[in-house]
Formats: structure tokens, sequence, C-alpha cells
């Protein structure tokens, strides 16, 4: 009798142990992912090239502006 509950002890024991080590993983790995994503961001904003501007005569014709220095 006392050695079925310690067996249904251990067993919920090792289920919990395992799921709570497969959810350290996801979250870590969510976690690198963004720290990824973060750094990302950062070096889009950080090294934006410089906008384009272009102009239309009036026949329709597209013509690019020089860039102002």
């Amino acid at each position: 009798m006392i050695a079925e509950r310690h067996d249904i002890a251990r067993l919920q024991s090792d289920f919990y142990r395992l799921q709570f080590r497969k959810i350290l993983r996801w979250l870590m790995v969510s976690i690198c992912i963004m720290f990824i994503l973060i750094a990302a961001v950062i070096y889009l904003v950080l090294f934006h090239p410089a906008p384009q501007y272009y102009a239309n005569t009036t026949e329709g014709r597209i013509l690019a502006m020089p860039q102002a220095k």
C-alpha cells in the first residue's frame, strides 16, 4: 500500500520534472529569438539607407533627384 503511493508519487515527480525541463527549453529558445529580433530592429533603426527622391516631368517621366550634401 505504501509502496504503491511511493510509486505514484515518483511517477508524478518524474512527469512534472520532464515537463518543466521541456518548458524551460522552449523558454530559452524563445528568449534567444527575442534577442535576435531586438538586435535586428536596432540594426534597421541605426543603419537605414538614405531616402531617394524622384521628380516627375509634365510628360510623366520620372527623374532621380541628386542627393543633397
